[in-house]
């Protein structure tokens, strides 16, 4: 029962901190906002190309084609286009979905709750002090940041101050959520 309480009010630690560092981060910093078309008429335009070239809902690099070709001179020309650029990641839906924002913090909710499970029973089979047990799950938030947003840098070209933001947000979460859980779950006595 402790380790799941310790996963709640962990979790609500870390669902906390990220609400306060999408609002906070971007207004201290700089970094961490989304970008948006500078104008409904360019917002159109990128819509109406998409919805015309795009097949089906998928993640798509852009420049693409050619990217996974067997003709030496088709991953030539695929490789120059992206030096050249523009380039895009691009995450597209053709069909349009309600924004409900309630159910959208709910999953994160949940999904900041059973990570913090996953902490508190690592934590359950330590025994070691509290700073270490915060080290621990602090480690574990920068593991993930390190595991998934360096790739999004390194491979798809994701903005440096994006994944600075994703690293400052999980990092920070992930601390908080550390010590509160550390607070909860002492793991196995040392003997």
């Amino acid at each position: 029962m402790k380790i799941l309480l310790a996963a709640l009010v962990g979790g609500l630690f870390v669902f906390v901190w990220s609400a306060v560092s999408h609002i906070a981060v971007p207004a201290w910093l700089g970094i961490g906002e989304l970008a948006t078309a500078p104008d409904l008429a360019s917002e159109d335009a990128l819509l109406a190309a998409m919805q015309k070239g795009l097949p089906r809902a998928d993640v798509y690099l852009l420049p693409g084609a050619g990217y996974d070709s067997k003709n030496p001179a088709e991953v030539e020309a695929f490789e120059q286009r992206q030096a050249r650029g523009p380039f895009a990641f691009l995450v597209y839906q053709p069909e349009g979905k309600a924004v409900n924002f309630p159910k959208s913090l709910a999953i994160e909710f949940a999904s900041n709750v059973l990570a913090a499970l996953i902490a508190a029973s690592i934590l359950a089979t330590t025994s070691c002090a509290y700073a270490t047990r915060v080290a621990i799950v602090f480690s574990l938030g920068i593991f993930a940041w390190l595991s998934l947003e360096s790739s999004y840098w390194n491979f798809y070209r994701f903005p440096d101050d994006y994944v600075l933001f994703e690293l400052i947000d999980q990092g920070g979460g992930w601390f908080l959520g550390g010590l509160m859980i550390s607070a909860m779950v002492k793991g196995k006595a040392s003997g």
